[in-house]
């Protein structure tokens, strides 16, 4: 059932769609989902949470945008000012990066039971939790409000620091919440049917099912039969021209 969505589509009842914009914008949001309808009832909380958390994850990179505005305004340094300058990267790159590379894989592996799809979501969920501890860590000019930046604001200013720790608290809280939900998913995906022989045979079938995919291997064949005929042809006539050649100097 998912699909693109445009326009009144998402002012149907019972349409979700994510992410949904305002209802005065003219642009339409990019998938639908429905956690009630699409996801048994038994994973439904799961998915749930895991949405929420990506929307807390999103939320907390803006606020780490705010404690990196603080700290430059305390702190004119060359590390802070990289580290607001990423942190206005990261803020653009880890809300859609991790919605299409962990939330959007484990809703698919719930709804269809896709093996391929849990074991994309652990490898790079796995990536994202390590994410978070160098973001909780706070390393100065990464753009990471951690502990270590904001500790050593404690030196300028107290109530900046106090909102740098905030934001430290924060990506500290999306540790254990990460470590917490990938033991629970892995634990629910050893209640269903998947394994890695069944997400080998996924890939290959959607690989396969690719025209682009397709249409690379029929001309790699072609030209690789293509080839061998010539060269067989050209074979059999170096051999046809010297058993003629051979014929004609043994002839009288």
């Amino acid at each position: 059932m998912e699909s693109h969505i445009y326009g009144s589509y998402n002012s149907q009842p019972g349409r979700i769609t994510a992410p949904s914009p305002p209802s005065f914008s003219s642009v339409g949001p990019c998938f639908y989902q429905d956690i009630n309808v699409e996801i048994s009832q038994q994973f439904q909380r799961t998915v749930t949470i895991m949405y929420y958390f990506w929307l807390f994850c999103t939320g907390t990179l803006f606020f780490n945008l705010i404690s990196s505005v603080v700290l430059f305004c305390i702190i004119s340094s060359s590390d802070a000012r990289s580290g607001l300058y990423l942190s206005v990267l990261w803020v653009g790159l880890f809300p859609p990066c991790s919605f299409f590379c962990w939330y959007r894989p484990v809703y698919k592996a719930f709804r269809n039971d896709s093996s391929f799809n849990f074991f994309a979501f652990f490898f790079i969920f796995f990536a994202q939790v390590v994410v978070f501890v160098i973001m909780s860590i706070g390393i100065p000019g990464w753009g990471f409000s951690g502990w270590i930046v904001s500790i050593s604001a404690l030196s300028y200013s107290l109530i900046p620091s106090v909102i740098m720790m905030i934001s430290a608290i924060l990506f500290t809280a999306e540790i254990v919440m990460g470590v917490v939900m990938l033991k629970r998913i892995h634990n629910l995906y050893k209640q269903t049917n998947g394994s890695f022989q069944k997400a080998q045979a996924e890939l290959a079938t959607a690989v396969m099912s690719n025209h682009a995919v397709r249409q690379a291997v029929n001309q790699a064949v072609c030209q690789a039969v293509n080839q061998a005929v010539n060269q067989a042809v050209h074979q059999a006539i170096a051999s046809t021209s010297a058993s003629v050649a051979q014929g004609a100097s043994t002839a009288p």
